[in-house]
């Protein structure tokens, strides 16, 4: 019954308006400045990193990696905030692009540099000599990224986010009596596929 009171023939008198305030409720409202707030405190600490980095502590941490690091921050956080914003192709894109590759020089350089240190302390407790070169280490996470972006290629040319849209029937009536019909808009590629294949990246 549900379905049948949902149900609209094409032949009904309709009218299709765009559901504006579901991009101006709280929530999202919320996702835009929280979004705004970690881009501001990326970008700091990108800057109070800069002007520290001939110290002692900044140089054993590695600059690099650090950069790398909230370089990827920003990036989630700049597709947090268009995610937050009315869907359109280029932005549906543009999520997807800063979202995965956020999270991938987020977290990649992390891992990199913890099995780095792992194989020093392997090393060192069979009294073994080992040299790392930052060189291999930082090519293992560019070449990472690298596969990341080739995926994300495959994406977008095979089956690109687009704007999509959902129409959902209202109990209102317009002005001649024709049923009023709510379009959402959200992205989406035709397969779910990539979908849950980029979740499972960022997880």
């Amino acid at each position: 019954m549900k379905q049948l009171e949902t149900f609209i023939p094409k032949t009904h008198p309709r009218l299709i308006e765009d559901n504006d305030e579901a991009y101006q409720d709280s929530l999202h409202l919320a996702a835009i400045i929280i979004s705004c707030i970690a881009m501001g405190a990326t970008v700091l600490s990108m800057v109070i990193t800069y002007v520290q980095r001939d110290k002692q502590i900044m140089r054993i941490q590695q600059v690099e990696f650090l950069f790398l690091l909230l370089g990827g921050l920003l990036l989630v956080s700049i597709g947090s905030l268009l995610n937050a914003l009315p869907p359109t192709n280029p932005i549906c894109v543009s999520v997807v692009w800063l979202v995965n590759l956020g999270y991938t020089f987020e977290f990649v350089p992390l891992i990199v540099k913890v099995a780095a240190i792992n194989r020093l302390m392997v090393a060192a407790q069979q009294m073994r000599r080992l040299e790392l070169h930052l060189a291999s280490v930082y090519g293992s996470v560019l070449a990472i990224a690298f596969l990341v972006g080739v995926g994300l290629t495959i994406w977008t040319a095979v089956d690109p986010p687009q704007s999509s849209y959902e129409l959902t029937l209202t109990e209102g009536e317009g002005s001649f009596g024709e049923a009023i019909i709510d379009r959402t808009y959200f992205c989406q590629s035709e397969e779910e596929f990539w979908y849950y294949l980029g979740v499972s990246w960022q997880l």
